[in-house]
């Protein structure tokens, strides 16, 4: 499906180039889109929670991406483990 601000030819070449790559190549676009991906979501988790710690922000972005009740159980088998 090509994006509506992409335009028939542009979408062409992309998808040529992307068949070409190696699965290598594949797994490392990935791997740096979810990094970018990644920096960006905690870029907003400092601007708002500028004074939280980096673990602070680690936990911040879980219970985003795992929910409140998920993320819980997680806290709650990690503290088990620490003691």
């Amino acid at each position: 499906m090509r994006p509506t601000d992409t335009s028939p030819e542009a979408q062409r070449l992309l998808d040529e180039h992307h068949r070409r790559m190696t699965p290598l190549e594949r797994w490392r676009a990935v791997d740096q889109a979810w990094q970018t991906a990644r920096a960006l979501a905690f870029a907003g988790l400092r601007l708002d929670h500028p004074h939280a710690t980096e673990a602070e922000l680690e936990d911040l972005w879980a219970e985003r991406r795992l929910g409140r009740e998920l993320f819980a159980k997680v806290v709650a088998q990690r503290d088990r483990v620490r003691r």
